[in-house]
């Protein structure tokens, strides 16, 4: 069920050009990041079984469209999902 609030999420903040492949794993880096607040990206590539390189490819679409961030020192912080787009997941989920 969050999987289609966080689709929908992602659809409104994607540009165009993403192909269904790519959506499915920017909602799998997504999901990874809500099991596990402060995740870093190694343990994203372990959690959806992709390179560090790709998951860094994904993030880095996440964090321009305000999906995600860094919170934290380089040492000890993690990747977070972003206070607006928790109220994006909120909204898509009031409409249905």
């Amino acid at each position: 069920m969050i999987e289609s609030y966080i689709s929908a999420g992602i659809s409104a903040g994607v540009t165009a050009g993403v192909s269904e492949g790519i959506r499915l794993e920017l909602i799998n880096t997504v999901l990874a990041i809500l099991e596990t607040p402060m995740i870093k990206s190694k343990d994203i590539a372990k959690k959806i079984e992709k390179s560090i390189q790709t998951v860094e490819r994904y993030i880095k679409r996440l964090k321009k469209i305000n999906i995600i961030e860094y919170k934290g020192s380089k040492k000890i912080g993690g990747y977070i999902i972003t206070n607006k787009f928790e109220e994006r997941i909120k909204r898509v989920k009031e409409k249905k």
